[in-house]
């Protein structure tokens, strides 16, 4: 049995340039992938700030792109963008960093709560009990608003 895919699907809202716009990115990437996107975030920026050159832009996004993105419904000139960080870098630098700033919060919002702490502060002895499978075919979802865009979160394997 494949292991499920943690997803979350970021609706960019009406008010935004891209309304309606919706996209499924995976959310469980590993904790090494996340650090270099960080980094290379830091990298890019202090490089704009210096006015040096952006030579990292295209390697962060592409890869952000190829590592992140599982759907799109994004058309340019009547005809589908492939959801791919090749077909990322065909859109603007303002809606690849909203994107990347939504799926970052989504990275890093922990939700639901936490197994209590013992009173002597060790953890409880034995694995955790794992929760009743849900009704839904595809995992729990949860809506999470982050201002002017919307995620839910699912559980999906990645089409092949």
């Amino acid at each position: 049995m494949e292991f499920p895919r943690e997803t979350v699907t970021i609706t960019f809202a009406e008010d935004t340039p891209w309304p309606g716009i919706v996209v499924e990115v995976f959310v469980d990437t590993p904790i090494a992938f996340f650090m270099w996107v960080r980094d290379t975030a830091l990298k890019v920026q202090a490089a704009e700030d210096a006015g040096d050159s952006l030579e990292n832009v295209r390697d962060l996004y592409v890869r952000f792109g190829d590592e992140v993105l599982k759907g799109w419904n994004i058309d340019r000139d009547g005809a589908a963008v492939p959801c791919t960080g090749e077909g990322l870098v065909l859109l603007s630098v303002k809606f690849g960093t909203q994107l990347m700033g939504a799926w970052t919060k989504a990275v890093l919002d922990v939700s639901g709560p936490l197994d209590e702490p013992s009173a002597n502060g060790n953890s409880s002895a034995g694995p955790p009990t794992p929760p009743a499978p849900s009704s839904q075919s595809r995992g729990n979802s949860k809506k999470r608003d982050s201002s002017k865009l919307s995620a839910k979160n699912t559980a999906a394997s990645r089409p092949s």
